[in-house]
C-alpha cells in the first residue's frame, strides 16, 4: 500500500527550453503544486513570478531573455535566481544585480 501523498509534496522540474505560459503558471497553483526546480528561461520565470506564489528558491534562470523580463526578475527581488541569463541579441548594455 502506498502512503498518502498530496500534490504539494511533489516538485516540478523544468528545463530552459520549456515554455511556461501565464495560464500554465496559474494552473500549477490550482493543482496544488508548491515548488518549481530546475532551469527556466527568463520569460517563463516572469510568468511564474507574476502569476503564482510557487517557491522558486531552487530555480536557476538561464538562457536568453528580453530586457523587460530581466528587469522584472530583478525588480521583484528574484535577481539571485539569475544564473547565466543574458539579453537577446537586439539589446545592448550591461545589467547589474546588486
Amino acid at each position: 500500500m502506498f502512503p498518502s501523498m498530496s500534490l504539494s509534496q511533489f516538485r516540478l522540474h523544468f528545463r530552459v527550453s520549456d515554455e511556461l505560459t501565464e495560464s500554465t503558471a496559474t494552473r500549477l497553483v490550482d493543482l496544488g503544486f508548491e515548488e518549481v526546480v530546475g532551469e527556466i528561461n527568463p520569460k517563463s520565470s516572469v510568468n511564474l513570478i507574476e502569476n503564482s506564489n510557487l517557491n522558486l528558491q531552487n530555480v536557476k534562470i538561464k538562457g536568453n531573455g528580453e530586457l523587460s523580463d530581466l528587469l522584472t526578475i530583478v525588480n521583484t527581488g528574484n535577481g539571485n535566481l539569475i544564473d547565466g541569463a543574458s539579453l537577446q541579441r537586439k539589446y545592448y548594455g550591461r545589467l547589474r544585480v546588486y
